[in-house]
């Protein structure tokens, strides 16, 4: 990204398709210079700052890596440039709220840390042996557990400086992002076998073509597609076959979740946008006129 910039309610009639206010990216493009570089930024408990309070502690382990790089050079000096990047980001985040045995808990009594869970370890393991030995399924564990996610990113732009009245942009956009879904907490369990995995790919492709007929006229023409498919791969999960979502309530509100998600079984999302964008703008004394077309195709 070259620049940002925020508008709020504008007046512009080109600026629409949003309420109360929008983002505007420009995206970075090649020039007559050959450039590149190279980036890797990590966080990780070990440099991160304690928890607050009075009882101060070390953050509970986790990962954070993004690394890339662009590259930017003229394919025909001062008429036709191109520019690349490429990045990808991976992260790990365990659970910090685990299991004790049911000793350990009654010991705690009413002063439970917040990273011990209010299900024992002999609670989860009875359901667990009920579902395999009575109905023949394994919900998957119960232990200590690090959901991860990774995306990858490209993005390529092409200028070209047609003649001096008109210039092409034509870019590509590509992201793939894979989350696993999984929430626990003290009052809650969630077997492995109960998550899912958000698997989202995006791939957007734009032609832009500005032109300038003379000092009082111009025109901007815009055509774009893009496809989405955002699912939910419960594949893994679901690997024994199809089986019904369990919340078994030990009471004092806690429950214990088993069995397949019930809110990701057939959940499929496919999504492909045409867009078509032309505005021509005549400038007159004080005055600018601007006529043109939105239009939005959806399947």
């Amino acid at each position: 990204v070259k620049e940002v910039s925020i508008v709020v309610s504008p007046y512009d009639v080109t600026q629409g398709s949003f309420s109360g206010g929008g983002i505007n990216a420009v995206t970075r493009s090649g020039s007559n210079e050959v450039e590149g570089s190279v980036y890797y930024f990590t966080r990780s408990e070990a440099i991160t700052g304690k928890t607050l309070g009075e009882n101060r502690q070390k953050q509970a382990p986790f990962s954070n890596k993004q690394y890339g790089f662009r590259f930017g050079a003229p394919i025909i000096k001062n008429k036709l440039f191109l520019f690349a990047s490429v990045e990808q980001q991976k992260a790990e985040t365990p659970f910090t709220v685990n299991l004790v045995s049911q000793s350990e808990l009654t010991a705690f009594g009413s002063n439970v840390p917040s990273n011990v869970s209010l299900i024992s370890i002999e609670e989860a393991q009875r359901v667990r042996d009920t579902l395999v030995s009575k109905y023949k399924y394994d919900p998957g564990t119960f232990g200590a557990f690090t959901p991860s996610s990774e995306n990858n990113k490209i993005f390529a732009r092409l200028d070209w400086n047609i003649n001096s009245k008109h210039q092409l942009t034509l870019r590509h956009n590509y992201i793939k992002a894979e989350q696993i879904e999984l929430a626990r907490s003290q009052t809650v369990l969630e077997f492995s076998n109960n998550g899912f995995v958000t698997d989202y790919t995006n791939n957007s492709t734009i032609l832009e073509i500005n032109s300038r007929f003379s000092d009082h006229t111009s025109n901007r023409f815009i055509a774009g597609w893009t496809s989405v498919d955002d699912n939910r791969d419960v594949s893994a999960q679901n690997s024994q076959g199809l089986f019904p979502h369990l919340d078994i309530n030990l009471g004092s509100n806690r429950v214990i979740r088993a069995g397949g998600q019930r809110s990701s079984q057939g959940n499929l999302k496919s999504q492909d946008i045409l867009q078509i964008t032309n505005n021509f703008t005549w400038f007159k004394n004080k005055h600018t006129f601007t006529i043109g077309t939105h239009n939005e195709y959806y399947k």
